[in-house]
């Protein structure tokens, strides 16, 4: 078809369009009579002639110069409900629960690191050279968001607009939970927003600019560009919050819950949706009667996203499955399309919940999907709960609890689709599989209100209440008491015996490495996580082995964990959930209050397959797994030489600092050996522009994920392990201008050495005897197998504290020493990093430290 689609969208009409704004605006533009929007890359979403031909049946509709445009006028002023009351529209007018302050509602991420992102703009917007500006050279400024009808902050946001920003992005992450996307309120940078060639550029995303100033436009909700998203010209879209009101005993602009619905609906336009609207006359679309805009469902409460559901306590993204709808558009399919790598169709986890309390939070990212458990109760009695992460979540879900052995079950369904958390209670010992299915709604008692299971999706809290006598596996409140390196070194008994080991697992010689894609299975930030932090002595239990798609043999995994914006010093320790006193505790991460700061390391499974995370201060945690060891692994360790094969400093492989967005491919081919196929590295950042992240991986997945993150200037290394890519090839990106270096440490082939793991065990800690001086080196000795097998390398965690100044630590197997860093330690921060220790014949490995302080090991595992 010849007909290319150029469509402005003015999305939704206002609900009191009379309303008077206070405008910012220092040069304003008129709404345009013709947009000429030329998208070649959307070709494949473009309307058929007859989609056309309804379009301009609408009298809101013209096909001017080629080009569709849909211009709403505002509706009739109206009293919105009480959406305080009736839809959980966050605190009212004067409540004085704070719950967010503004560093951290300007630093919300649904999914960090991911490739695509939504930036949802919440303090104010200067367009220029863009399709919003009417002459060349104009320029539009617009304000802030607001929930005061008058007197704006110009400087700053209140309490109650901070926590406005919360709920917003709270729900347009729910609505887009299904995706590996980012929805953000921190500024991502051009570079991850707009793409400059579609056909190559993978990384690109969503501008959604939320302010009161709507007296350049006029009355409506919000305004976007159809199929534009990740072009400059045409972001971003606008949500005009003061002509989106609440109603809490007076009128206040800028509802949490109509101000989401708009961007969601925004953003709906620019990944290429249209309006879901309605034929003819339906006396179930409570709002309106033979409109492009769908109201929804008077008594099941729900609406579709590109609908109108301002006042409906469920949206969902729909395919036009409701009485007289105008289109059929698959709106998953067409997001789909853009924002790729949503899970579909159901799972089975090999990870089992019990016996203890446990608390697992999932995501159904497909309508109609069902995710099973397999549930042991060794005493009883044990309740099961399931629920949604919001009140206003996507999901709506059912329980089905079956006793295996019975061959019986119960099924819990909603009996309110806007208000539903189910509970199988009472179950006796035995083995139990808990199925939760997504599902639509179908209420016989009322002709046409129902919906399907179709956009049914999003998170939801699965739980288990065990006896008390039954050990809980998450989360524990233990008191903590710090045995790790704190910014003030503390005193503790010195080793004077090499520690006890754990026995081998069972066909101990079979465990082998598969490096994979990254995948999350933790981010305390998102929607519906177990807590909105984990608490100081909180140790909160994660299922790993068969889990999105891990070995369910797995018995030790490679990790990357973050502790983000943590409250205090303190550190992480990821190990194994069994029953570890405090004062035994290892760290794999220590971190400063305020900072993000990430560690990678290999951690040793429980026999359920679970891994236990415990905090020494409350903090947010993020957990990527990147490589999975057990005996269905088919890489074996094959060298541990240690050399330099990237620094951008002296032009070595990559010829020079990376910009930002960036990303650099480093060719292993020659290099290494012919059949390796992942490798081990310490990669460090060396004075970023800003503070951001490394991303590393196969130049494959393109999913991207955090490697290492870093503040401004400083000096931050971090290890891990990573597949390579074609022709062994490995990428970088980078978020920010930076140096970067990477020394290998290991090779993963077909033949080597295979994986043994360890319950932690401290193997050095000169703040027991003495610190290091400057360029002085110690030595620490690595325990034998309980098996005897000698090993040759070990998998460890080297933690540095008291360094009078930022430096490098070496680790080497006491021969030749080389040049290579294991660790950065930053001035006045305790700096942890894990590492790969090659050992001399007798066990031994040695740390070199530039700078001097003390030093901590804690090891994880054998290479043998």
């Amino acid at each position: 078809m010849a007909i290319v689609f150029r469509t402005l969208i003015v999305g939704f009409s206002t609900a009191c369009a009379t309303l008077t704004s206070v405008s910012t605006t220092v040069a304003s533009v008129t709404p345009p009579n013709v947009i000429e929007i030329d998208v070649p890359w959307v070709d494949s979403l473009l309307p058929t002639d007859a989609e056309i031909e309804l379009l301009l049946s609408d009298d809101d509709f013209e096909f001017v110069k080629g080009a569709v445009l849909v211009s709403e006028p505002p509706a009739a002023p109206r009293l919105l409900p009480d959406i305080d009351i009736d839809i959980g529209d966050g605190p009212s007018r004067g409540d004085a629960g704070s719950t967010i302050d503004r560093e951290h509602a300007f630093s919300l991420h649904s999914n960090p690191g991911a490739e695509k992102v939504i930036f949802l703009d919440f303090d104010g917007h200067v367009a220029q050279g863009t399709a919003w500006n009417d002459e060349p050279g104009s320029t539009l400024v617009l304000g802030e968001y607001s929930r005061e009808i008058v007197g704006h902050e110009i400087d700053g946001f209140t309490q109650r607009e901070l926590d406005g920003i919360f709920e917003i992005w709270q729900r347009v992450a729910d609505d887009f939970a299904p995706w590996p996307v980012d929805v953000t309120t921190e500024d991502p940078g051009d570079a991850a927003l707009y793409s400059v060639d579609r056909s190559v550029d993978t990384r690109y995303g969503a501008h959604v600019v939320i302010t009161h100033d709507s007296d350049w436009y006029g009355g409506s909700g919000g305004v976007a560009y159809i199929g534009t998203i990740g072009q400059r010209y045409y972001s971003p879209a606008f949500v005009f919050s003061d002509n989106l009101p609440e109603y809490a005993g007076l009128v206040y602009g800028g509802s949490p819950k109509l101000v989401a619905e708009a961007a969601s609906h925004e953003v709906g336009h620019n990944l290429g949706l249209s309006h879901d609207g309605a034929h003819d006359s339906d006396p179930h679309d409570s709002t309106n009667d033979g409109t492009p805009y769908f109201g929804g469902h008077r008594d099941s409460e729900w609406a579709p996203i590109m609908g109108v559901g301002y006042d409906k306590a469920i949206t969902q993204w729909s395919k036009g499955d409701y009485p007289n709808a105008n289109q059929p558009e698959d709106d998953i399919a067409v997001i789909d399309a853009h924002l790729h790598g949503r899970g579909t169709g159901s799972t089975t986890s090999s990870a089992s919940l019990g016996p203890g309390d446990t608390t697992v939070v999932a995501t159904l990212s497909d309508g109609g999907a069902v995710d099973s458990y397999q549930l042991v109760v060794t005493e009883g009695p044990v309740d099961v709960a399931l629920s949604k992460t919001h009140a206003w979540g996507n999901l709506l879900a059912e329980l089905v609890v079956t006793d295996v052995g019975a061959g019986t079950s119960t099924l819990v369904t909603p009996d309110d689709p806007t208000e539903w958390a189910h509970h199988v209670d009472g179950l006796a010992p035995g083995t139990y599989t808990v199925d939760v299915r997504s599902i639509g709604w179908d209420d016989p008692a009322v002709d046409g209100d129902d919906f399907p299971a179709y956009g049914s999706m999003g998170q939801y809290v699965l739980s288990v209440d065990a006896p008390d006598d039954v050990p809980a596996v998450t989360p524990t409140t233990t008191a903590p008491t710090t045995t790790t390196p704190t910014t003030t070194p503390t005193t503790v008994a010195p080793t004077t015996t090499v520690p006890t080991t754990p026995p081998p697992p069972a066909e101990a010689d079979a465990n082998r490495l598969a490096a994979i894609d990254p995948v999350r299975l933790l981010d305390t930030r998102s929607p519906g996580a177990v807590s909105d932090r984990i608490e100081a002595g909180e140790n909160i239990r994660i299922p790993l082995a068969g889990v999105n798609g891990i070995s369910s043999d797995t018995r030790a995994a490679v990790v990357n964990v973050v502790a983000v914006r943590p409250s205090g010093n303190g550190y992480l320790s990821v190990t194994p959930c069994t029953d570890v006193s405090v004062d035994e505790r290892t760290s794999s991460l220590n971190y400063v209050a305020g900072s993000n700061i990430a560690n990678s390391t290999i951690a040793t499974l429980s026999d359920d397959g679970s891994i236990c995370i415990y905090s020494s201060a409350s903090t947010h945690v993020v957990l990527d797994v990147t490589g999975a060891i057990g005996p269905s692994g088919a890489a074996e360790l094959s060298d541990t030489t240690v050399r330099r094969i990237v620094d951008t400093r002296i032009g070595d492989d990559i010829p020079r600092r990376l910009d930002a967005g960036e990303i650099a491919v480093v060719s292993l081919d020659g290099d290494v050996a012919h059949d390796t196929t992942a490798i081990s590295v310490n990669v460090t950042a060396v004075g970023p522009a800003t503070g951001g992240y490394l991303s590393i991986d196969n130049c494959a997945a393109r999913d991207v994920t955090a490697s290492l993150n870093f503040s401004t200037g400083e000096t931050r290394g971090n290890n891990g392990i990573f597949a390579l890519g074609a022709d062994q090839t490995l990428c970088v990106q980078a978020s920010t201008a930076v140096d970067v270096i990477i020394d290998l440490t290991g090779e993963f082939g077909d033949d080597g050495y295979t994986y043994l793991p360890a319950e932690p065990v401290r193997l050095l800690d000169t703040r027991a005897s003495a610190a290091l001086t400057p360029g002085s080196s110690t030595s620490f000795e690595v325990p034998t197998p309980a098996d005897g097998v000698t090993p040759v390398a070990a998998s460890i965690n080297i933690a540095s504290a008291g360094h009078p100044r930022s430096g490098f630590i070496t680790s080497w197997n006491c021969g030749s020493l080389s040049t290579s860093s294991a660790l950065n330690p930053v001035a006045g921060q305790v700096t942890a990093n894990g590492a790969l220790a090659p050992l001399n014949p007798g066990q031994r490995s040695c740390l070199f430290h530039q700078a001097g302080g003390n030093l901590v090991v804690d090891l994880n595992g054998w290479w043998v």
